[in-house]
C-alpha cells in the first residue's frame, strides 16, 4: 500500500468511526473552535517558519502594504501557513480561521531578524568543539609522527601511487583508521554532539533583541497605570487546607459593567506590604468572582503569629471606574468584619502603580528547559520596590511567576513554577512598580533563562540619570541651546541668531514634547464641542459674534479656567477655508470680530459654520450653549445641544506633539514656519499650529492641511502682530479617532 492510498484509507476509517459513534463528521469539526498554534514567531531574513492551524475549514490572511515588505506568505491552507522573512523588521498578519459558523480572528506577529543574528547562536562553532575531540583527528597524530611518510612528499603528491602498495606497506590497518574515520557515518556523529543546544546552557536576550518596550518612561494617565483597589486583613482562623476563598465584586466604568472584560489580581500575603511573604496569587480573573484555592503547601506559609492580608489590584492597566466589594468568604463564612470600601479611580491618584517595562519573548521559547529566569534592570530610583514577573497566556488567561523584591540591586531571580504547568502563548517578562507613586523610568537590560546550576556573569547596573538630554550649554546643533521652558534659566539670547534669515530647531533642541504616543484618556485629548451652521445673512464687516456658554465639571463651573477655541469656516470640515479663529477664550463668553478681510472670504454660495472645541486638553465636563448672537440677533435657528465628555468618545482629538520654543524667538523676524513631522498614519488629518500667549491669551496661526506628506508650512500673520510669551509649535490630530503617535522632527523659521 502506497502512502497516498494509506492516507486515503485511514481517512475513510476515521470517518467511519465518527459515523459509527452517531456523530456526523461535519458536526464534530464544527463543534471545535479554530486555533492558531502561535501568535508570535521570529524568523531570519531568507528563512521560513510554519504556523499550524487546528479545526479550521478555511483561512483568510490580511497584511498591510508595509508588512508585505517584511514577510511573505509562501504557503497557505486550512492546516497552517508558512511565512518567509524578506527584511529585518516586524509584520502583523491578520489570520481569520473559519469552521462552519465559528470564526476566529488572530493576529500573528512576525519578527524578522537580520542574517547576522544567528551569529549569536553560532551552532557551527559549537560543532567545532566535538570536532576537536574527533577520534579521527586524534588518529591522524600517528601520521604526523611518521617522519618517513611525511617526508614522502613526492609519493603523497602521487595520489594513485600513495593509495597502492605503499598502503599495504604502511603498518597494518592502523594506518587505515583515518580512512575509516572519513566514513560519513562516523564524521557525522559530531552533529549528535551538538545536541547540548537542546539541553541548554543559558538562553540570554539583551540589547536590541529586547525591543523598545524594554524601556519605559512614566506618563501621567498613561496606559501603564495599574491600580490597587484594596489591601485588607482577613480572618485566617476560618481557613483550612482545601478552603476556597471567594471574592465577589462589581466593576463599572460610568454606567457600563466591565466585570467580564476588566481583569483583576488577588493574592494573600502574611504582611500588608506588596513585597511581604507571599502565600499565593491569582492573576487576571474576571466575571465578578475570583477564587483562591488553598492547599497544604499554601497553609504552611501562614504562620501562627502573623496577620493575613488580601490584596486586590487591576491586572491590566486602564481601569477608570469603580470597584465594589460584595463579599469575601470561605464557603459561607465571611472573612472580613466589614467589607472594604469601594474603590473609585482618581486621575493621578497615589493608588496607581507605574511604570512598566515589558519584553515580549520569542514565541517558541520552552520554559520547561529552564529552572529560573534572571532579569537585570535599571531604574531612575533602584531603591524603589518593583515586581519582576515572567508569564505567558494559557487559554487566553495570563499565568505568571512573580518575584517580589530584588535579590540584589537591579536583579530579579524568578523561579519558574506556574509557567511550567501548561504550554502557553505570548510569553513575556515585565517590571512593575511594587507600590504606588513611582514616576520615573525603568529599563530591562538583560533577560537570562537558566537551567539548574547555571549562572550568568553580573553586569554593571547604574541608576538611570535624571536628565538624558544634552545640557543646553552644550548644543550639538545650531540653535539647540534651549530645548524648552524647563531650561529657561540657561542663557539663550544667541539661539535666535545663528542666521538672520533662518532659525532651525531639531534633535535635542525640540525636547521631550516633540514626540507623543496616544494614551486612552490622556491629557492630549482635545474635544469637539460642536460644529454647526450659522446665518451668514446677519453678518456684516466689523460685526462681532458673541457665543455665551457654561462649562461645568460635576458641580464646578470651570468657564473661567477652561479655555475654548471658536472659529468660522466656509465648510463643515476642519480643513476647509478658515474665515477667522479665536483661541483659548474663557469666561463664559467668546467674541469673534469679522473685519473686512475676514468678511471677504465668505463666498456668495458658501455655507458658514462655527466650530467649538477645547483649547486645552483634559476637559471632562459638560459644555452648554446659552446664546450665539450678533448684537441682539441670534445667528442660529436653534441652539446646539450640550456636549458632555464621553470616555473614549469620538469627539476627542488626539494625539498632540508640542514643542516649547525658546522664549526669545522673535516671530516678527520671520514670515513662515516649516514644521516637519512623522506619524503612525501620515494620511490622517492633522493641524500644524504656531502660537504664543499675548496678555495671557493664546494667539496662533494654524495650518489645516499638509503642504506635502509630513510637512506643514504655516504663514505667520497673527503671531507677528504683538510680542508674546510661551511660544510653541504643536501638531494636533485634525479629526477624532486617531490613536497612533506623532513626532515633530524639525522646525524651520524663515523670512
Amino acid at each position: 500500500m502506497n502512502k497516498k492510498m494509506f492516507t486515503k484509507t485511514t481517512a475513510m476509517l476515521l470517518a467511519a468511526a465518527v459515523v459509527a459513534s452517531g456523530i456526523p463528521a461535519n458536526e464534530t469539526e464544527a463543534a471545535k473552535k479554530p486555533k492558531l498554534s502561535k501568535t508570535k514567531i521570529s524568523v531570519r531574513v531568507g528563512g521560513s517558519k510554519k504556523v499550524t492551524i487546528k479545526n479550521a475549514k478555511k483561512i483568510k490572511c490580511k497584511m498591510k502594504a508595509k508588512a508585505k515588505k517584511v514577510v511573505k506568505i509562501t504557503k497557505k491552507s486550512a492546516k497552517g501557513l508558512t511565512v518567509k522573512g524578506l527584511k529585518a523588521g516586524k509584520a502583523k498578519i491578520t489570520v481569520t480561521m473559519i469552521n462552519g459558523k465559528k470564526r476566529v480572528k488572530k493576529t500573528l506577529v512576525v519578527t524578522v531578524k537580520s542574517v547576522k543574528a544567528p551569529e549569536a547562536s553560532k551552532a557551527p562553532e559549537a560543532s567545532k568543539a566535538p570536532g576537536a575531540s574527533k577520534a579521527p583527528e586524534a588518529s591522524k597524530a600517528p601520521e604526523t609522527s611518521k617522519a618517513p611518510e611525511t617526508s614522502k612528499a613526492p609519493e603523497a603528491s602521487k595520489a594513485p601511487e600513495a593509495s597502492k602498495a605503499p598502503a599495504a606497506s604502511k603498518t597494518p590497518a592502523a594506518s587505515q583508521k583515518p580512512e575509516e574515520s572519513q566514513k560519513p557515518e562516523e564524521s557525522q556523529k559530531p552533529e549528535e554532539s551538538q545536541k547540548p543546544t537542546e539541553a541548554p546552557k543559558a538562553f540570554v536576550i539583551e540589547g536590541d533583541a529586547l525591543g523598545e518596550s524594554a524601556d519605559f518612561t512614566y506618563k501621567a494617565n498613561g496606559a501603564a497605570l495599574y491600580q490597587s483597589v484594596g489591601v485588607f486583613e482577613i480572618d485566617k482562623t476560618s481557613l483550612t487546607e482545601n478552603s476556597i476563598i471567594t471574592l465577589s465584586y462589581e466593576a463599572k466604568e460610568g454606567n457600563t459593567d466591565v466585570t467580564d472584560s476588566q481583569t483583576f489580581n488577588v493574592g494573600l500575603k502574611t504582611g500588608e506590604k506588596w513585597n511581604s511573604p507571599v502565600v499565593c496569587d491569582v492573576y487576571g480573573q474576571s466575571g465578578g468572582k475570583i477564587e483562591i484555592s488553598l492547599d497544604s503547601e499554601k497553609m504552611e506559609k501562614i504562620n501562627a503569629g502573623e496577620k493575613l492580608y488580601m490584596h486586590v489590584g487591576t491586572a491590566t492597566a486602564g481601569f477608570k471606574g469603580t470597584f465594589t466589594y460584595k463579599s469575601v468568604k470561605a464557603g459561607t463564612e465571611s472573612l472580613v468584619n466589614e467589607l472594604p470600601p469601594a474603590y473609585t479611580y482618581v486621575e493621578n491618584g497615589l493608588n496607581q502603580y507605574a511604570a512598566t517595562a515589558k519584553v515580549s519573548l520569542p514565541a517558541d521559547i520552552d520554559f520547561s528547559k529552564y529552572e529560573t529566569c534572571r532579569i537585570d534592570f535599571t531604574a531612575s530610583d533602584l531603591s524603589f520596590e518593583f515586581h519582576g514577573i515572567l508569564g505567558h497566556k494559557v487559554n487566553g488567561a495570563e499565568v505568571t511567576d512573580p518575584q517580589y523584591g530584588t535579590v540584589s540591586k537591579g536583579v530579579f531571580q524568578v523561579t519558574l513554577n506556574n509557567v511550567l504547568k501548561e504550554e502557553g502563548t505570548d510569553p513575556f517578562v515585565v517590571i512593575n512598580a511594587g507600590k504606588p507613586g513611582y514616576k520615573g523610568k525603568v529599563k530591562i537590560l538583560r533577560v537570562s533563562f537558566l537551567p539548574e546550576g547555571v549562572t550568568v556573569p553580573d553586569i554593571t547596573i547604574e541608576p538611570i540619570a535624571p536628565a538624558e538630554t544634552p545640557k543646553p550649554s552644550e548644543p550639538e546643533t545650531p540653535g539647540a541651546e534651549t530645548p524648552g521652558a524647563e531650561t529657561s534659566d540657561v542663557e539663550t539670547k544667541d539661539v535666535t541668531k545663528p542666521e538672520e534669515t533662518k532659525l532651525v530647531l531639531e534633535g535635542s533642541a525640540l525636547g521631550e514634547g516633540a514626540s507623543f504616543a496616544y494614551a486612552p484618556n490622556g491629557f492630549a485629548q482635545f474635544s469637539s464641542m460642536g460644529i454647526f451652521e450659522i446665518d451668514k445673512e446677519k453678518l456684516l464687516p466689523g460685526c462681532k459674534i458673541v457665543l455665551n456658554y457654561t462649562a461645568v465639571e460635576g458641580d464646578k463651573d470651570v468657564a473661567a479656567t477652561q479655555g475654548f477655541n471658536v472659529g468660522l469656516k466656509t465648510g463643515v470640515k476642519w480643513d476647509s477655508t478658515a474665515i477667522v479663529d479665536a483661541y483659548g477664550k474663557t469666561g463664559g463668553s467668546i467674541e469673534i470680530t469679522i473685519d473686512e478681510a475676514a468678511f471677504a472670504k465668505i463666498g456668495e454660495d458658501d455655507t458658514v459654520y462655527m466650530h467649538v472645541g477645547t483649547a486645552t486638553a483634559g476637559f471632562k465636563g459638560t459644555f452648554t450653549y446659552t446664546s450665539v448672537k450678533v448684537g441682539e440677533k441670534s445667528v442660529v435657528t436653534t441652539l446646539p445641544s450640550p456636549v458632555s465628555y464621553v470616555e473614549k468618545g469620538m469627539s476627542q482629538w488626539a494625539p498632540t506633539a508640542k514643542v516649547l520654543l525658546p522664549e526669545d524667538v522673535d516671530f516678527s523676524k520671520y514670515s513662515t514656519c516649516r514644521i516637519e513631522f512623522t506619524a503612525s498614519d501620515p494620511t490622517f488629518e492633522f493641524h500644524g499650529i504656531v502660537g504664543h500667549k499675548v496678555d495671557g491669551k493664546e494667539v496662533a496661526d494654524p495650518q489645516y492641511r499638509v503642504n506635502e506628506e509630513g510637512v506643514f508650512i504655516v504663514n505667520l500673520a497673527k503671531v507677528k502682530e504683538a510680542a508674546g510669551t510661551d511660544p510653541y509649535v504643536v501638531i494636533n490630530a485634525g479629526q477624532a479617532g486617531y490613536k497612533g503617535s506623532v513626532t515633530i522632527t524639525k522646525i524651520i523659521f524663515e523670512k
